[in-house]
């Protein structure tokens, strides 16, 4: 093997080398971005839950508070 043909062949293996890296970063930055966009999806649905729920305790303390108040208007009149 010639000196040329040897760099050649030396450039042929980065290159193949080069692109199995790629290959790997690229699959592993999109299940990275995968994880990332499900993260924020769990966040999501647990302070769209969170505040469903306080939302519900209010609206029924504030429906007690209402019947109490009518109640108390109703018996003095």
């Amino acid at each position: 093997m010639t000196n040329i043909e040897e760099k050649g062949y030396a450039e042929k293996v980065k290159f193949v080398r080069y692109n199995k890296y790629s290959d790997a970063v690229k699959k592993s930055n999109i299940a990275e971005f995968k994880s990332i966009i499900q993260m924020g999806q769990t966040a999501i649905e647990s302070i769209l839950f969170t505040n469903a729920g306080a939302a519900v305790a209010f609206f029924s303390s504030f429906y007690q508070q209402y019947e109490n108040f009518s109640r108390c208007k109703s018996e003095t009149a």
